[in-house]
């Protein structure tokens, strides 16, 4: 399991400051989904109350250097805000599906909220969208293509799917 509490730890011959910020460092291959530890910057007004987002990096990402993908911000449901971030975060279907080896031709990330809070809480939007921010300037990502995506959106639809 993730530890909230204990940061990241710079590889041998990188200073601390490499690993400082919101994105830290891309330790992500390509067709991987990976949890990553969330550091706002040192210079943020006011402190995060996300810890954790899954990142997920669409396969040929590494190969195709002139693509520029379109974004999935997946929000998990309510029921796995908490404190189990990992498990929490894979018990949905989209971050299961690519946690399972499943791909699709999206930057998916999943910031994971902590118990207690909500999408709708002011910081916690403020996180989201500065994740967002820092993901857009590290990874080959087209701003004009952002999708949102829900927990309770699957749940929907699977409960359509059986009343038909």
């Amino acid at each position: 399991m993730i530890d909230p509490a204990k940061p990241i730890e710079p590889k041998e011959n990188e200073s601390e400051e490499a690993v400082r910020g919101p994105f830290n460092r891309l330790d992500v291959e390509d067709g991987q989904f990976v949890i990553r530890q969330y550091l706002p910057s040192p210079t943020a007004s006011t402190p995060s109350i996300i810890s954790h987002y899954g990142l997920y990096i669409p396969k040929g990402y590494l190969s195709d250097i002139e693509k520029h993908w379109p974004i999935i911000m997946f929000l998990h449901g309510a029921g796995e805000c908490g404190d189990e971030i990992d498990s929490s975060l894979l018990r949905q279907d989209l971050p299961k599906k690519l946690a399972s080896g499943s791909h699709i031709p999206f930057v998916v990330i999943a910031p994971h909220c902590p118990r207690g809070s909500g999408w709708g809480d002011k910081q916690i939007s403020r996180d989201v969208i500065a994740i967002l921010a820092e993901v857009s300037k590290v990874l080959r990502v087209d701003m004009n293509r952002v999708y949102l995506r829900w927990g309770e959106q699957e749940e929907e639809e699977r409960r359509k799917k059986k009343e038909e």
